[in-house]
């Protein structure tokens, strides 16, 4: 809680802020699998002499699932929640949800790699929504012949980034460059 008063030509002004942030993230890892799950609430209210703001509040659930196979891909999928709103609502009320997904393959010299995302961000207030789909591929060779003479090295690399907005006239969204 963070207070503040001044006086001045014979008025008083008092301010008070105050933040509040219980959370809990619960993580297994063990060699083979990972397991997680999180939950943070932040939650802000200002009042100042004559007046109080609306509380604010930024609501984030989390979970991880990892796998780690011996001589198989990998994978590891996260997903993330995060609501923002005032008390009733009325000022903001936007949720943003995202999954990621990624995979890695080592053999003999080969490395694959696979990331890929979609996120959507939802504002109820002003009837605006945004998906967003990301993949990213990477395939990787190095290796030498013949006691090390002759070495090979290559690499492929491809990337898609697709963006859908979704707007009844009332808002806008900034394109991400």
């Amino acid at each position: 809680m963070i207070q503040t008063k001044s006086e001045s030509g014979g008025i008083d002004a008092k301010a008070t802020l105050i933040r509040v942030r219980p959370y809990i993230d619960v993580t297994l890892e063990t060699p083979l699998y990972t397991v997680g799950l999180g939950y943070v609430l932040r939650e802000e209210r200002t009042k100042a002499t004559g007046m109080a703001s609306p509380a604010l509040f930024n609501e984030e659930y989390n979970g991880l699932l990892g796998w780690r196979p011996d001589r198989l891909p990998s994978l590891e999928a996260r997903w993330k929640r995060t609501d923002l709103y005032d008390g009733q609502r009325l000022l903001r009320d936007v949720s943003e949800s995202t999954l990621s997904l990624v995979s890695r393959y080592h053999f003999n010299g080969f490395q694959l790699h696979y990331s890929g995302v979609f996120s959507r961000i939802q504002d109820d207030r002003n009837h605006l929504e945004q998906k967003q789909l990301y993949h990213s591929a990477k395939g990787v060779y190095g290796g030498s012949f013949w006691d090390g003479r002759i070495a090979i090295s290559t690499a492929y690399d491809i990337n898609n980034h697709e963006v859908k907005t979704f707007s009844e006239g009332k808002g806008f969204f900034t394109l991400p460059a």
